[in-house]
């Protein structure tokens, strides 16, 4: 019978209880108390101890389980507790933000509603530090969406809540996230220096998953503004994020990748999105590992293997219909580039036309200025006006930023590509000079703009980029017929048309093969 069940239940929790090893037993007892309250409800007993137990149960199981790194069965400890946790108990919100933070981590969907509950009693409690903590998780769920604007009112929110407070976990957490944003937005000397007032905090209290917090943020900005010295940062912050089982780990691998991508090392770039998925499946963080299959996409396209990037990113950009996503807009530029290179013009405008809605509202250099390059790039042939325009505008953006380093291998080259043909090159080549020692892209976005493509596809076949290399020699075959040098042309259309024909790139073999025979 249920109610004797239910005693066996309660029983057996009594006695794990004696043995005066909580944290060992945590997730016995959550399941003997839980079973004991399901059995004695159906039975229609009284549940009122029982009841108080099991939610105790649940916390202490869902904290000891997020301690270990397994976020998703925290996350369902916690949300068990929630439901069964009294709506004015003063400790509800800071349970309501443990799971909602592991909301955001495992699957993004729910968190809203939980967290705008929590910051709503933190804040009748008077408790400022947990208010801010859930205003940074709520600029977190807005952010994930591609929505910039309204993830900045939260982080405004959460900054002014904490602006007077002492040194403590909350503040050490929303300054390390100011500096997370601040990145994310271009703004590096901002992020560099919250992050290095969160890292002293973080230092001073023990906070070690908030020290790989900052030390990922100053790194990738570093990095940003040119400085490979950020690369020790994001290794630093690596070492701790993986010794603390914390998503900051996985965080940190894919920003070292997106470095190391900037810097022209693809095949190390692509190893760390092995780790990065590595410890992502093994903590079970949702996003991340949407995050992370989209990133995967890049090396299949850069190898050759272009079938399989495409069923990744066909996938996934479905996926983000249902459930939008800021990684969608990288998904579709780098699809156009394929539909483009086989001839789907269509297809490849309606990708530029959809990553430019999109990163107009997500706004962070790294998608708007790719966006802008690519859109170029498409429409530059029927719409040179609007070419013109999309060119002008990503100009005086990364002029406004400074001239940063920022994701130079998902725009610049592609916006060489046209700035030649908009009268932009100059001006260009002036932004571009601001830096000492230019990495592989600049360098060949450089010679792209001098009116030198051979250079850049030996800049490019050198890092592993294949398709770019493909398409710079195609260039650089078309200037060689024009002056007459018509072997040397037919050596680099030899090569080009090699890479076109194994990826179906019909479009590039036509024009290829039209050069082929007008150098015969």
């Amino acid at each position: 019978p249920r109610a004797r069940r239910a005693e066996k239940h309660r029983h057996a929790a009594e006695w794990i209880e004696k043995l005066g090893r909580p944290e060992d037993h945590a997730e016995m007892l959550a399941h003997h108390y839980s079973n004991a309250l399901e059995l004695a409800t159906a039975a229609g007993a009284d549940t009122i101890v029982l009841a108080e137990r099991a939610r105790l149960a649940l916390r202490e199981a869902g904290d000891r389980a997020s301690a270990l790194g397994a976020y998703q069965v925290a996350r369902n400890f916690y949300g068990s507790a929630v439901a069964l946790w009294p709506s004015d108990d003063e400790s509800r919100p800071e349970l309501l933000i443990r799971y909602g933070r592991l909301l955001n981590l495992t699957e993004s969907r729910g968190s809203f509603e939980i967290l705008t509950e929590a910051r709503d009693g933190s804040l009748a409690a008077g408790d400022s530090g947990n208010a801010a903590e859930a205003e940074i998780l709520l600029a977190e769920t807005f952010w994930l969406q591609g929505q910039r604007d309204r993830a900045f009112e939260h982080l405004s929110a959460a900054e002014a809540l904490v602006e007077k407070e002492p040194s403590s976990y909350s503040k050490a957490y929303v300054v390390a996230n100011v500096s997370r944003y601040c990145m994310l937005a271009g703004k590096s000397e901002d992020a560099i220096r919250f992050g290095r007032q969160a890292l002293a905090m973080a230092e001073a209290l023990g906070l070690d998953e908030i020290r790989a917090h900052a030390l990922n943020n100053i790194g990738v900005s570093r990095v940003g503004m040119g400085d490979e010295g950020g690369l020790d940062e994001l290794e630093q912050g690596i070492a701790l994020g993986v010794a603390t089982n914390s998503p900051e780990g996985a965080r940190g691998y894919g920003n070292l990748a997106s470095a190391l991508d900037d810097l022209g090392e693809l095949e190390r770039s692509h190893e760390m999105i092995v780790e990065a998925r590595r410890l992502a499946e093994r903590l079970g963080l949702g996003d991340w590992l949407r995050w992370l299959r989209a990133e995967s996409a890049w090396h299949p396209y850069y190898t050759g293997r272009w079938d399989d990037a495409t069923g990744t990113l066909d996938e996934l950009i479905c996926e983000f219909v249902e459930r939008p996503f800021w990684m969608e807009i990288p998904c579709h530029w780098l699809r156009g580039r394929i539909r483009l290179a086989r001839g789907d013009t269509k297809g490849a405008q309606e990708d530029a036309e959809r990553a430019i809605d999109l990163s107009q509202v997500a706004k962070d250099p790294q998608v708007l200025w790719a966006s802008l390059s690519f859109a170029a790039r498409v429409f530059y042939p029927v719409d040179p006006k609007r070419a013109e325009q999309l060119v002008s505008q990503l100009l005086s953006e990364w002029e406004a930023q400074g001239w940063p380093a920022t994701s130079e291998s998902d725009w610049m080259l592609e916006a060489a590509l046209v700035l030649q043909f908009v009268g932009r090159g100059d001006q260009f080549l002036e932004g571009a000079a601001h830096v000492r020692e230019p990495w592989p892209w600049r360098k060949a976005a450089v010679a792209y703009v001098s009116g030198d493509p051979l250079a850049a596809a030996e800049i490019l076949g050198a890092i592993g980029a294949r398709p770019e290399e493909a398409y710079a020699r195609l260039r650089a075959a078309e200037t060689l017929v024009r002056e007459g040098r018509r072997a040397e042309a037919n050596v680099e259309l030899e090569a080009a048309l090699a890479f076109w024909r194994s990826v179906g790139a019909t479009a590039y073999v036509r024009e290829g093969e039209a050069l082929l025979a007008a150098s015969a």
